[in-house]
C-alpha cells in the first residue's frame, strides 16, 4: 500500500511519484532514521490536532509538476505569436484567480534569498494567505457554475532545496478537485507554465508582473477570461452578460470621479508597495500613444478580457511589459499595471477606430487621403449650426441605462485647447453634456486624412471626443455603428465595421462591495456582519491588517462570514462572536456602488 506523507513536508528523496489526477498528491520517501526524526519536528510544528483530527495549519501543499500537469508551458523568450479577437458569437468563460501563500516555509524562503534586491518592498500582507481562495471559488461554483473553467495561478519554487520542478498548490485542492463533476472544474497553473523567458524573470513576488504575462495562458483563445483577486468573493447569482455580451461587448468597472493624473514626462520610481505608481507609469504610456488625459481609475472588482486583446496591448508596449515581467518586487523600476492598461487600451482602441474610419471612409469621399473644402462643409454640416456648436455645444443623445461605446467616448473632455481639462466625470447624464467642435481648433492646416487623424485623436483629444459624441446624436438611437455605416460613401469590404465592433464595450453598473480589513476589533465584525446580511454581487475584504496579533482574530471572522454567505459546506455552524454582542448602533460597510 502506497505510503501517504503529509503534502507539505519536504520531499527529501528522487522517488516522488504523485497519481495521475494532480488532486491526489501522494510521496513516496525513504528517510533514513535521523531525517524521520527531524520530520516528527515538522509534524509537531505544523500540525493542530482539534476534535477532528490533523490538519495543516498552512494553507499549501508541495507538488511536483510533470507533462500533464503543466499543460502547454510556453518556453519562449518572447511573447506569442499575436492572435485575433473575433467579438462574434458566444463565448466561453473561464475564471483567473492569481493566488499565493506567504506563509509557506519554502515561500518565506525563496523571498528572503531574493528579497536583497528590494528590502525596502518585502511587505507581509502582499503574500499573507487569509484562506480567502477556497470560498472564491466556492462562491463561483454557486453563483456562476455557467463558468467553463477555474484557473488558479500560482508560485514555483526555484533556488531552494527542492528544485524547480515543484510548485504550491492550495492543501484543500485535493477535496474540491476529486468531486465526481466539481462544476466549474478547477486547475492549478504555475507561473513557469506562462511567462515568456521564466528563467529570467522567476521566481517572481509582484503581482504586476504576474498579470503582465496574463496574455501568454494556453488554450483561453477563444475565451472571456474573469480576471479575480483572491481577495474577491462572488455574493449575488451573476450572469455572463455581466461581463461580456456579443452585442455590447466587454463591461467595466470605472471610477470616473477617481482619475489617475496625466504626465507630461515620465512620472518618478517609487518605492511604494501600492498600486498608484503603477497607475500613474501607464497612464503616462497610454496618453503617449492615444494623447494626453486623465483615466478614471479601474474598479478593484472582476475584469474582463480576452487573451488575444491582452497580446495587443504588449504587442504595442513591448518594452515596457518586458521590463515589468522582470521586476521580482513592486518598486525597484516602473511597473505596468495591466487590467488598468487593459480597460483603457479598449476605450481607446474603440474611440480611435472610429475615429479613423470617420476620416477614411466618411470624410474624405474620394479617397485620394486629403480632405477638400468641399469635403469640410460635409463636415461643417454635421457639426449642425456653427453658433450653436461654438456656443452653447452639442447635447449628446441619452438611450441606456450604462454607458454605451455606441453612445461615443464616456469621460468627454470639454476644453479643447487643453489635453488634461475637465471631463465629464460628475454623473451628468448624456442628454445633458454639450461639447464644442470648433473648425478652426480642430482642423489642422495640412488637411491630409492621416494629419486630421492625428490631429483629432491624440494632440486635441477633446476635438476627437466630440466629434463621436456628435455622430452619437446625428444616429438617433442606433449609435456610432449605424452613423458611421449610412454615411460611407465609398466601397468598403463586407465587414466595414469589424475593428470597431472589436473593441466594443460598456460601463457596468455591478454592485461592489470594498472592505478594508485593519483589525479584528467589533466594528470591523459588524461591517462584515452587516455585509454578510446583504451581500452585494462582487465583494473584496483587502488585507491591511497592521498588527500581526490581529490576524487570526480576522480569519475567525471570516471562517463566520463566509458561512453565513452559505460558502462552508463542512456544516460548521454558523456562530456569533460574544466579544462583539451589540452594544451601539453598528458602523456599515464601505460599499462602492458603480451604478
Amino acid at each position: 500500500m502506497e505510503k501517504q506523507v503529509s503534502p507539505l513536508l519536504p520531499t527529501v528523496s528522487k522517488t516522488v511519484a504523485y497519481r495521475k489526477n494532480p488532486a491526489s498528491h501522494r510521496y513516496h520517501m525513504r528517510l533514513p532514521v535521523w531525517r524521520t526524526l527531524a520530520l516528527l519536528l515538522v509534524l509537531i510544528n505544523t500540525y493542530a490536532i482539534p476534535r477532528c483530527g490533523l490538519y495543516p495549519l498552512f494553507n499549501t501543499q508541495l507538488a511536483t509538476r510533470n507533462s500533464q500537469y503543466r499543460q502547454a508551458a510556453n518556453p519562449t523568450d518572447s511573447i506569442p505569436q499575436q492572435r485575433e479577437f473575433a467579438p462574434a458569437g458566444p463565448k466561453r468563460f473561464t475564471a483567473v484567480i492569481t493566488w499565493v501563500n506567504g506563509s509557506d516555509p519554502l515561500h518565506q524562503q525563496m523571498r528572503s534569498i531574493y528579497a536583497r534586491e528590494a528590502p525596502h518592498v518585502n511587505m507581509v500582507n502582499r503574500f499573507r494567505d487569509l484562506g480567502e481562495l477556497r470560498y472564491t471559488v466556492r462562491s463561483l461554483q454557486k453563483f456562476a457554475s455557467w463558468i467553463k473553467e477555474i484557473l488558479i495561478l500560482t508560485s514555483d519554487y526555484r533556488n531552494v532545496e527542492y528544485g524547480s520542478d515543484r510548485g504550491q498548490v492550495p492543501i484543500w485542492f485535493a477535496e474540491v478537485s476529486s468531486e465526481s463533476e466539481p462544476v466549474p472544474p478547477v486547475r492549478v497553473i504555475h507561473h513557469d507554465e506562462f511567462f515568456a523567458n521564466a528563467q529570467g524573470s522567476l521566481p517572481t513576488f509582484n503581482s504586476l508582473a504576474i498579470e503582465s504575462q496574463l496574455g501568454n495562458l494556453p488554450g483561453l483563445d477563444e475565451d472571456i477570461m474573469l480576471y479575480f483577486n483572491d481577495d474577491i468573493t462572488v455574493g449575488q447569482a451573476l450572469q455572463s452578460s455581466d461581463f461580456y455580451s456579443p452585442e455590447s461587448g466587454f463591461a467595466f468597472a470605472i471610477q470616473s470621479d477617481l482619475q489617475v493624473s496625466a504626465f507630461d514626462r515620465p512620472p518618478r520610481i517609487e518605492s511604494s508597495q501600492g498600486e498608484w505608481p503603477a497607475l500613474d507609469w501607464s497612464n503616462y504610456l497610454l496618453s503617449q500613444r492615444f494623447g494626453k488625459r486623465r483615466r478614471g481609475y479601474v474598479a478593484h472588482s472582476v475584469k474582463a478580457f480576452a487573451t488575444p486583446l491582452l497580446q495587443e496591448l504588449a504587442s504595442d508596449f513591448p518594452s515596457a511589459f518586458r521590463q515589468t515581467s522582470h521586476h521580482r518586487f513592486r518598486g525597484i523600476g516602473h511597473d505596468v499595471h495591466t487590467p488598468f492598461m487593459a480597460v483603457h487600451y479598449v476605450l481607446e482602441m474603440h474611440r480611435e477606430s472610429v475615429l479613423k474610419y470617420f476620416v477614411n471612409n466618411v470624410l474624405d469621399e474620394n479617397g485620394d487621403g486629403v480632405v477638400d473644402d468641399q469635403e469640410v462643409e460635409a463636415l461643417q454640416k454635421l457639426s449642425w449650426d456653427a453658433d450653436l456648436v461654438n456656443g452653447n455645444g452639442i447635447p449628446v443623445r441619452e438611450n441606456r441605462r450604462t454607458w454605451d461605446s455606441r453612445n461615443g467616448y464616456p469621460h468627454m473632455t470639454v476644453q479643447p485647447e487643453a489635453g488634461n481639462a475637465w471631463t465629464y466625470t460628475d454623473g451628468t447624464p448624456p442628454s445633458l453634456r454639450k461639447c464644442s467642435f470648433s473648425l478652426n481648433v480642430c482642423l489642422p492646416s495640412v488637411r491630409s486624412a492621416q494629419a486630421i487623424l492625428r490631429h483629432i485623436g491624440r494632440e486635441h483629444i477633446a476635438c476627437g471626443d466630440c466629434l463621436l459624441n456628435t455622430m452619437a446624436r446625428a444616429s438617433g438611437d442606433a449609435g456610432i455603428d449605424s452613423y458611421l455605416v449610412q454615411n460611407t460613401k465609398r466601397n468598403v469590404s463586407s465587414n466595414p465595421l469589424a475593428e470597431v465592433s472589436k473593441y466594443k464595450y460598456s460601463l457596468t453598473s455591478l454592485s461592489l462591495s470594498f472592505l478594508k480589513l485593519e483589525n479584528d476589533d467589533c466594528a470591523t465584525w459588524r461591517s462584515m456582519e452587516l455585509l454578510a446580511e446583504n451581500p452585494t454581487a462582487i465583494i473584496c475584504l483587502n488585507d491591511d491588517i497592521g498588527r500581526p496579533g490581529a490576524v487570526n482574530g480576522i480569519k475567525s471572522m471570516l471562517e463566520v462570514f463566509f458561512a453565513r454567505l452559505g460558502l462552508k459546506n463542512d456544516g460548521a455552524a454558523i456562530k456569533e462572536f460574544d466579544a462583539c454582542a451589540p452594544r451601539s448602533r453598528p458602523r456599515r460597510p464601505i460599499l462602492s456602488d458603480f451604478s
